[in-house]
């Protein structure tokens, strides 16, 4: 890992975390409540997101990084009061938190957006934001049905 890095570097390594971060918390939701109603959105989520991030940590490794494990303390609390909230205020209030996460993600999206990046992270970059429009649509239709 080098001691100095570029923007495009942080901005890989700020979105491979964030990211990665979601899907461990989305992950852990899934596990302990399988029977929840939003574990099927999440499942569609994480394996429409995984290959992605899975591109992000490619790219950061072509900039010769090793991408970083997300903050597994972190999402594990976030997880864990994504459930404990939903328990008391029911699967709207669940919805709402990772619509609230999703957003947070669109926004290190857009923060990423501006450097200089070469074709492919560009384009990876695009199906990124595509994702996360599609999931912030998915959450925003699930329990509303």
């Amino acid at each position: 890992m080098n001691l100095l890095r570029n923007p495009e570097q942080a901005a890989l390594a700020d979105l491979h975390a964030f990211g990665a971060g979601l899907l461990h918390r989305y992950r852990q939701l899934v596990d302990a409540r399988p029977d929840h109603p939003l574990a099927e959105t999440l499942k569609k989520i994480l394996e429409a997101r995984r290959p992605l991030l899975a591109g992000v940590a490619g790219r950061e490794r072509a900039r010769g990084e090793l991408p970083e494990a997300p903050d597994q303390e972190v999402n594990e609390l976030r997880a864990a009061t994504d459930r404990a909230l939903g328990a008391l205020f029911g699967p709207e209030f669940s919805r709402r938190r990772l619509a609230d996460a999703e957003a947070a993600w669109r926004e290190h999206l857009a923060a990423a957006r501006d450097h200089d990046w070469s074709e492919d992270e560009r384009a990876l970059l695009a199906a990124l934001e595509a994702d996360a429009r599609r999931a912030a649509d998915v959450l925003a239709r699930t329990l509303l049905e």
